[in-house]
């Protein structure tokens, strides 16, 4: 059982939906395991495609200009909790994703990949 407390309703609401998607995500996580986070294991895979290494490394560049720190390297398994500042084994410092949701954004990007491949191009608003 988990009790949410607050000092307003309205609070308390707020808080149910983060709270149903962090049990879902230990339940994903359990039953499949996890991988090291903050985009660091998006960024070791290497593939034939050129194209496809960047894109898979701009996950941690993005990360790492957020938060306004630069690279680091440390032994293999270790990371730099960059909101704790804690530097160790990743599982120890908190820095991990359920390898179902990365598998799960890796075929979402994939599909829209295609998608944008077939439409032949995009109308981009951004400036």
């Amino acid at each position: 059982m988990i009790k949410v407390g607050a000092i307003t309703n309205i609070e308390v609401s707020s808080h149910i939906p983060k709270i149903r998607n962090a049990i879902s995500s230990a339940f994903i996580a359990y039953r499949g395991g996890v991988v090291i986070g903050a985009g660091l294991a998006l960024s070791k895979i290497n593939t034939k495609s050129e194209m496809l290494n960047k894109a898979l490394k701009e996950p941690r560049k993005r990360i790492l200009i957020n938060s306004e720190e630069e690279e680091e390297n440390y032994d293999p398994g270790f990371v730099k909790n960059l909101t704790t500042n804690k530097i160790g084994r990743y599982t120890e410092v908190g820095v991990m994703d359920p390898v179902d949701t990365l598998c799960a954004c890796i075929d979402s990007a994939i599909s829209i990949v295609c998608l944008l491949v077939k439409s032949n191009g995009i109308i981009d608003n951004n400036q």
